[in-house]
C-alpha cells in the first residue's frame, strides 16, 4: 500500500486542475473564435474566396475611375441586356454577372489576352436614366469595349 504524503496529495490535484483548465480555455478559445468569425460578417472572407476562385471584380471596380462613362435614356436593366448583347455580339465571353449589383465582366476578346476582361457598370440615375461605365485594366480594351457597349445603347436614341 502506498502512502501519500500532504505534499504529494496537494501536487497531484494541481496537476488534474491545470490540464482540466486547459482543456477549459481552448475549448473557450475555440468557441470564441468561431463566434467572432460568425458574427463578424463574411463579406471579406466572400471576397477572398472569390480572388481565389477567379471571380472577383474588385480591379475592374478600381479601374472605373479612368473608364469610358457616358448617360443614356434607359432602365438599368435595359441597358444592361443591350450591353450584354453588344459584347456577346463582339464574341466576347461574358463570365460574370449580376443583375442586382448591376455589373457585367466579360473576357474573350479578339486581339487580347484570352483573360484580359472587361466591365461594365450600371448605375441608376434620378431622372430615369442609367450611368454606364465601362471599365478594363487595359486602356486600350477599355475603349474598344465602351464603343462596342455604346453604340449598341445609342440606336435607343
Amino acid at each position: 500500500m502506498d502512502f501519500f504524503t500532504r505534499q504529494d496529495i496537494i501536487q497531484r490535484y494541481m496537476n488534474s486542475t491545470q490540464e482540466s483548465n486547459k482543456r477549459k480555455n481552448t475549448r473557450m478559445f475555440f468557441i470564441l473564435s468561431l463566434a467572432g468569425f460568425l458574427f463578424s460578417g463574411c463579406a471579406h472572407v466572400n471576397e477572398a474566396a472569390r480572388k481565389v476562385w477567379g471571380s472577383s471584380i474588385t480591379h475592374l471596380e478600381a479601374a472605373r475611375d479612368s473608364g469610358y462613362k457616358e448617360v443614356f435614356a434607359c432602365s438599368p436593366e435595359a441597358c444592361y441586356k443591350i450591353a450584354e448583347e453588344a459584347l456577346l455580339k463582339k464574341g466576347a465571353l461574358v463570365y460574370l454577372k449580376d443583375k442586382d449589383r448591376r455589373y457585367l465582366a466579360a473576357m474573350n476578346f479578339k486581339g487580347y489576352v484570352d483573360t484580359t476582361e472587361a466591365g461594365v457598370f450600371f448605375t441608376k440615375q434620378s431622372d430615369g436614366k442609367t450611368l454606364v461605365e465601362v471599365a478594363s485594366m487595359s486602356p486600350r480594351l477599355a475603349q474598344e469595349a465602351a464603343g462596342y457597349v455604346f453604340s449598341g445603347m445609342n440606336k435607343l436614341k
